[in-house]
């Protein structure tokens, strides 16, 4: 049960709806930007699928495998005294653009074209690190959704 507003509790239920906890997303999506820029600055082109692969797997069914939040979950959530709720559409948007974007990079990076796959790349980092800092979600912001 989570606190929400002046006094009352909200329960969030394990379900597809269920809301998605806003700050371990940030987290996992900071994570997803800081790698993504160390494969463009150290020129680590296979990290970019690496790390889409890591946030496929963690959109999974509820005991899904978030790798990339388990700092988080072990240091930090227990610090989070009200956790804000993400909306599910919103929190899968975040991540399905970082697959697209990593993974179209990691397919650049296979066909041999490394300029373009860079661009993906940063692309990618740029972001998953605005949403990791501020909140936006670009895709939604660009579409007005």
């Amino acid at each position: 049960m989570q606190p929400h507003g002046l006094g009352r509790v909200r329960r969030v239920e394990a379900g597809p709806q269920s809301p998605v906890d806003q700050d371990r997303l940030r987290f996992s999506q900071g994570v997803v930007a800081v790698g993504a820029l160390v494969a463009f600055v150290f020129k680590a082109p296979v990290l970019g699928p690496v790390l889409a692969a890591a946030v496929l797997v963690a959109m999974g069914p509820p005991p899904s495998r978030d790798v990339l939040a388990a700092p988080f979950d072990r240091w930090l959530a227990r610090r989070v005294k009200r956790p804000e709720a993400e909306a599910v559409g919103r929190a899968r948007l975040v991540q399905v653009t970082s697959i697209v974007t990593l993974g179209t990079a990691g397919f650049w990076w296979l066909v041999g074209a490394l300029g373009v796959a860079e661009i993906f790349t940063l692309v990618g980092a740029a972001a998953a690190a605005l949403y990791a800092t501020t909140g936006i979600v670009v895709v939604a912001s660009a579409f007005g959704v």
